[in-house]
């Protein structure tokens, strides 16, 4: 069952006209539902549902499908598709809203929606939504300790692979036969502010985050000319350099107090190379 299901629901989160009555519009909150369905699970979704309609976690999704869905159904606002071709609707009253008022109104539905889903999977607790089982970092405030994320659930959720990978390239074997222990705070501190960092190192390449002063977080939109205006190379280059730099001085750190911990073995040297008694190694 839908979250929204009548029109009156949809009016209740959104600010439109009065007289906005095609309840067609309805569908377009559907395929925002549907982004949910794939986020939160089937029956994680069909459980908020059942929830009374007061449910903030309800509001908040509620808030999410309609200015998701507005957003997807702007195009129908502007365009009649026909069997003589697509035509672009006609105005009785006022005047048809420019271009670049359009898009202004896109990106604040889309930040809103953003803002809305944000909040409901923080107040749904992101580890019943993403899968952080064997991660060093077990939710958003123990990231930001390291880096800023804006409190972004969605950036955090979609760091998640970045954050495991790095784990595995750089923490593993740092850690050796320590990899489960159980280490006090100032430790994990350090270790998470590696992985951290080298998640945000390896992220910024992707093109799917902004870079901001101090901060990281996950694009809601690409204006056209944000397109245009791509990072600079140099200043990724910087900005990776700058963040890998960091992650390895937390990792030497990691290091140092690893070697200390009743768990830690020297790796066993494994090296081929022999010496011969000219003094020749081969």
């Amino acid at each position: 069952m839908p979250l929204i299901t009548t029109l009156q629901q949809f009016n209740d989160h959104v600010t439109v006209a009065s007289n906005l009555l095609d309840e067609k519009f309805l569908k377009y909150t559907k395929k925002a539902e549907r982004n949910l369905i794939k986020l939160l699970g089937k029956d994680k979704y069909d459980e908020i549902v059942a929830e009374d309609s007061e449910s903030e976690a309800r509001v908040l999704l509620c808030e999410y499908s309609a200015n998701l869905g507005l957003s997807y159904a702007l195009p129908a606002f502007v365009l009649n598709i026909t069997n003589f071709g697509v035509f672009t609707t006609n105005v009785q009253e006022g005047q048809r809203a420019e271009w670049w008022q359009i898009k202004d109104l896109n990106r604040n539905l889309l930040e809103f929606s953003f803002n809305s889903l944000d909040d409901a999977i923080q107040l749904i607790g992101i580890d019943n939504v993403a899968d952080l089982k064997g991660l060093f970092i077990p939710g958003l405030s123990a990231f930001e300790k390291a880096y800023s994320l804006k409190g972004s659930a969605q950036t955090f959720m979609s760091l998640v692979p970045f954050m495991s990978e790095a784990q595995e390239q750089y923490l593993r074997a740092t850690l050796g036969n320590c990899y489960g222990y159980n280490f006090p705070s100032e430790q994990l501190k350090a270790i998470q502010g590696a992985i951290a960092n080298f998640a945000v190192a390896k992220a910024a390449t992707s093109g799917s985050f902004r870079i901001e002063s101090g901060s990281f977080v996950l694009r809601f939109e690409v204006l056209p000319w944000e397109k245009v205006e791509k990072v600079e190379q140099s200043r990724l280059e910087k900005f990776t350099a700058d963040r890998m730099a960091i992650a390895n001085g937390y990792l030497n750190r990691v290091l140092k107090f690893v070697k200390t911990l009743p768990c830690y073995q020297e790796p066993e040297n494994h090296s081929k190379i022999i010496q011969k008694k000219s003094g020749l190694y081969l």
